[in-house]
Order: C-alpha cells, then sequence, then structure tokens
C-alpha cells in the first residue's frame, strides 16, 4: 500500500501530467486553428483568382446568360422545394385541425397568403421561363420533379418502395436537370475557349500592359471591389445594430464596423479601392481650387497625385501590421494608426499640388494678392496639420518613426516656403539676382539631405528594435525601402553633386568675352534672349550669359546652338 506521502506525491504528478497534457492539447487546437486559417486564406486566395479570371474571360453577354442560367436552376429546384415543403405542412394542419380551427389561429391568414403568392410567383417565373427558352421543358421538369419532392418530404412512405411512375418521374426530372446544367457549362466553356482565342490574338497585338488594362477597365474591378466593401460594411453595421444591446457613438460603430469588415486580404484590398476614390476626390478639390491661381505649364497628369499612395498605402500598411489576422482589440489601435497615416499621406499629396501653384506666383512681377493670401493660408493650413497629426501619431503611440512622414512633409512645406519668399525678393529686383540659384540648390539640397537622414534614421532603428519580430512581407518591404528611399536618392544626389561641382570647374575654365568681342557680335544670348552685356565662350565658339550657360549645364551637357558635348561625366 502507498503511504500517504506517497499518495500526495501521485496527486502532484497526476495534476503536473494533467496540466501538461491541457497545455500540449491546447497548442495543438492553436496550431488546428492556424492551420484551418491558412487553408481558408488560401481557398480565398484560390478562389478569387478564379474569379477573376472568369471575369476576364466573359464578356458581359456571357455573364448576364450564365446569371440567367442559374438563376433558372435556382428557381425551378430550390423554389419548387420550398413550395412543396410549405405546402404539405399546411396538408398536414388541415388535416389535423381542419380548415375552420386553422383559419381561426392568429397568423393563419397571412400564411395562407404566403404560400399561394409563393405559388403564384413560382407559376408565372415558370411561364416566363418556358416562353423565353421556346420550350416546355421548365413545365415538364416542375410535373415531374414535384411528386418526387412530396414523396422525399412525407415521412409516412419512407419505408415502402417508390411505384414505378414516381420512379419514371425521377429519372426524367434528373435527364432534364443533367441536360441544362451540361448546356450552361457547355455554353460557358465555349466562350471561354473564344475569349481565350481573343486575349491571345490582344497580347500578340497590343502586349501584356495593354490586355490587362483593357480587361480591368471592362471587368471595372476597381468599382466590383468597392461594391464588395461596402456590401460587407453595411452587412456588419445592421448586425451589430440588430443583434447588439450595447450604445455606441457613431465614430465607435465606424471604427468597430471597420475592424469587423478588414478580415481577410480581399476585404483590405477592397477597402484600398475605396480610401483610392475617396482620396482621388479630396485632391480634384484640392486642383479646382488651385485652378485659377496655377500659371505653371500642365505637367504630366500621371505625375499627378491622384489617391494612389494613399489607397495603396492603406493596403501595404494592412500586410505590415498583419491587420486581418489581429484580434478586435489590436485591429482598432492599428486602424487608428493606419488612417493616421494615411492623413498624412493625403496631406502631402495636397501640398504636392500647392507647391508648383506657390512657387509658380512668386515668380511674378506682379503681385495679385488675393491669390496669393489663398495659396500661402493654403500651405500653412497644411503645415499646422502636419504638425497636428505628428504630435498625435507620437501620443498614440509614443515611437518617433510613425511621425515620419508628418516631418517629412512639414520640412517639405518650410523649404517652399522659403524658396517662395526668395523668388518673390527677386522678382522685385531690376537687375538679375546671380546667388538665387545658389541659395535655391542649397534650400532644395538641404531638405533633401534631411530627408534621407531621416529615413536612414527610421531604417536603423527598425533594425536594431530587438522587440519586435521581422516577418517575410516585412523583410521585403525593408529591402525594398532600403533600394527605393535610401540607396537610389543617395545615389541620385552624388551624380547631381558631382555635375554641379564639374559645371562649377567648366565655367571658371572658360575664357570670359572681352568687350571689343561684344561689340562686334552685337548678339543676345541664345537661352534667355536678353542682350549681351559679359558673355562666357564655349569651344565651340559660342556666346552666353555666364548664369544662363550653368543653368543649362545643370539641366544637359550640350551647347544649346550645336549639341556639342562640354562637360564629361
Amino acid at each position: 500500500m502507498n503511504s500517504p506521502d506517497n499518495r500526495g506525491l501521485d496527486d502532484r504528478g497526476s495534476t503536473v501530467y494533467s496540466a501538461n497534457i491541457a497545455e500540449i492539447s491546447r497548442h495543438c487546437c492553436m496550431f488546428e486553428v492556424k492551420k484551418y486559417l491558412s487553408i481558408m486564406l488560401l481557398f480565398e486566395f484560390i478562389s478569387g483568382i478564379v474569379i477573376f479570371l472568369g471575369l476576364a474571360l466573359l464578356g458581359r453577354d456571357e455573364l448576364v446568360n450564365f446569371y440567367s442560367q442559374a438563376l433558372f436552376i435556382t428557381v425551378v429546384t430550390f423554389m419548387l422545394f420550398l413550395n412543396a415543403y410549405n405546402s404539405l405542412n399546411l396538408y398536414h394542419a388541415l388535416e389535423e385541425q381542419g380548415i375552420v380551427n386553422l383559419i381561426a389561429e392568429d397568423g393563419a391568414i397571412l400564411l395562407l397568403l404566403m404560400i399561394s403568392g409563393a405559388w403564384i410567383v413560382y407559376l408565372t417565373s415558370l411561364v416566363l421561363y418556358s416562353r423565353l427558352y421556346s420550350s416546355i421543358k421548365p413545365v415538364l421538369f416542375s410535373l415531374t420533379a414535384f411528386p418526387v419532392m412530396l414523396r422525399y418530404l412525407s415521412s409516412t412512405n419512407q419505408n415502402e418502395d417508390p411505384p414505378l411512375w414516381l420512379c419514371i418521374c425521377f429519372g426524367y426530372a434528373f435527364y432534364l436537370m443533367l441536360m441544362s446544367i451540361y448546356q450552361c457549362i457547355h455554353n460557358i466553356v465555349c466562350h471561354f475557349i473564344t475569349s481565350a482565342h481573343i486575349m491571345q490574338w490582344m497580347y500578340r497585338m497590343y502586349g501584356l500592359t495593354v490586355t490587362v488594362v483593357f480587361h480591368w477597365r471592362r471587368v471595372k474591378v476597381p468599382l466590383c471591389m468597392m461594391t464588395l466593401w461596402l456590401v460587407l460594411f453595411l452587412y456588419n453595421s445592421l448586425t451589430f445594430l440588430l443583434f447588439s444591446s450595447e450604445t455606441l457613438t457613431a465614430l465607435q460603430l465606424f471604427n468597430l464596423t471597420m475592424a469587423l469588415t478588414c478580415n481577410s486580404v480581399l476585404s483590405m484590398t477592397s477597402c484600398c479601392f475605396v480610401i483610392y476614390r475617396l482620396a482621388g476626390y479630396v485632391l480634384n478639390i484640392v486642383k479646382r481650387y488651385h485652378h485659377e491661381d496655377n500659371i505653371a505649364p500642365p505637367g504630366d497628369p500621371y505625375s499627378s497625385p491622384d489617391g494612389l499612395r494613399e489607397g495603396f498605402g492603406f493596403f501595404f500598411l494592412g500586410l505590415y501590421t498583419g491587420l486581418s489576422s489581429s484580434k478586435i482589440s489590436r485591429k482598432l489601435v492599428l486602424l487608428e494608426l493606419i488612417f493616421y497615416l494615411i492623413i498624412s499621406a493625403l496631406v502631402r499629396s495636397m501640398f504636392e499640388i500647392a507647391e508648383p501653384v506657390l512657387l509658380g506666383l512668386a515668380s511674378q512681377p506682379s503681385i495679385v494678392y488675393r491669390k496669393h493670401f489663398r495659396v500661402l493660408s493654403f500651405c500653412i493650413l497644411l503645415l499646422g496639420a502636419s504638425i497636428y497629426l505628428a504630435l498625435n501619431l507620437y501620443f498614440l503611440k509614443e515611437k518617433i518613426p510613425f511621425i515620419t512622414p508628418n516631418v517629412i512633409t512639414i520640412a517639405q512645406i518650410v523649404a517652399a516656403l522659403v524658396l517662395y519668399f526668395l523668388y518673390l525678393y527677386e522678382s522685385q529686383q531690376t537687375q538679375i539676382w546671380e546667388a538665387l540659384d545658389d541659395y535655391v540648390y542649397f534650400i532644395n539640397g538641404s531638405c533633401k539631405v534631411f530627408e534621407f537622414a531621416v529615413i536612414s534614421a527610421v531604417l536603423f532603428y527598425r533594425v536594431v528594435d530587438f522587440s519586435l519580430e521581422w516577418t517575410l512581407f516585412q523583410i521585403v518591404m525593408a529591402l525594398l525601402h532600403l533600394y527605393f528611399n535610401i540607396w537610389t536618392p543617395a545615389k541620385e544626389g552624388w551624380l547631381s553633386l558631382k555635375q554641379r561641382h564639374q559645371v562649377n570647374q567648366k565655367l571658371n575654365s572658360l575664357p570670359s568675352a572681352t568687350e571689343k568681342e561684344i561689340d562686334e557680335l552685337a548678339d543676345v544670348c541664345s537661352i534667355c534672349l536678353e542682350e549681351l552685356k559679359a558673355a562666357k565662350v564655349t569651344p565651340c565658339k559660342h556666346y552666353f550669359h555666364s548664369l544662363c550657360l550653368r543653368k543649362w549645364l545643370n539641366v544637359q551637357n550640350k551647347c544649346p546652338m550645336c549639341h556639342t558635348a562640354l562637360l564629361s561625366l
């Protein structure tokens, strides 16, 4: 026999063993859940690709045909089954209670009207489909399938063998259903093959980009994605309002619904298109606001901010932070942080629209105070908004890297305002201010160096922060960030500095024209078309202002007249 001490040891050992078993079970359950979620995400991804390819290959007529075939099969099967089920229940109720007692009950009249209305709708649909397909097969299917459904729903004759006529009805109804499904699949396959040949022809004629853009616009992918997000958002909102007893404000309800909606990569992608469209509307309003004051030449419309940065910024931030797989409490915090960053990007885009207008107005000799006040006040408002967003982001997470976009925007706005006042001062001078070009280069260069230092510091902070785990996506984003935001600007800045130094050396080595040569030439500078009072002489014997030639060589390494190479880069 075991002593009390041994029994205590056995009890404690059993307790420890049970705890270990529970811990192992918990880990196994978590593994199974993660495995299930991974399978669901993979299935969603594959389904999305299949649906997208189907939409891309099928035209509008084919999609309508497929929809009508699917609706036809649904109506003549499921609707008939529901009507048979309700009618059979009504028949049993009439047998048990009688029609007088049944009508006396509350709601019985409404139930009878609903069943009668369902049969009227079904018969009307059946007649319309028969006329549409010019065939009586829908009617024959209903007549043969209805007794089979009644036999299946009836509980009294389940153990008896069905009669021969019922087997014939089942066989004919099953044959008609198979023929309808086969015809639908056959039409879809034929359309797929034809569309694939057309896409192959378009790819050979116009290339991959034109083919993808054509089908992207034809299928209207952004509109479909925005519709999907709107449906999910309204569904989650109504579900919470109808089935929750908690009282929330409109902002809290919006945040909670957003957290419930962003539960997969597909829903985050649809939200990305919604943000892209909303940001585009805001930026278009800003462009119209500055349209009257914009005197700069029209640039490339594709380089103008249109909301793409904000939309896909939300998508990449969601993937970077693991938004879709987080818990609701963490999602709320991440969404608040992401929306602050999206608004910061929107402020930067608005400034990129206002900056050329601001600098263009400053270079005009005549000052229209109303236009200057409009643009200046708008830029100062953006500066205040950037400072406010930076403070909110810092107090939200108490980490400096999150305020990086706002700090860069603040630096850009301050640099633009300094350039504005320099241009404004230069436009009021009677003589050319030769030192202006050096000041502009110094201010722009200082701003670029500051941006480079801030971005490099953020990446260094992320690398040395060992409290955070690295995912594969974060590693890829860090490498892209290192190449596009650090290496490429550093390379371009070094080449620009090297070129500017070489231009200054070349200009200092060029001889200056004498007064006699200028008097004999009696010409103007070919760059600015102003009178030549002092000039530099190029090796190809052309005369230009020193300042004009320096600006020209900073842009391209050729003589403006004969296109002879002047610098050895």
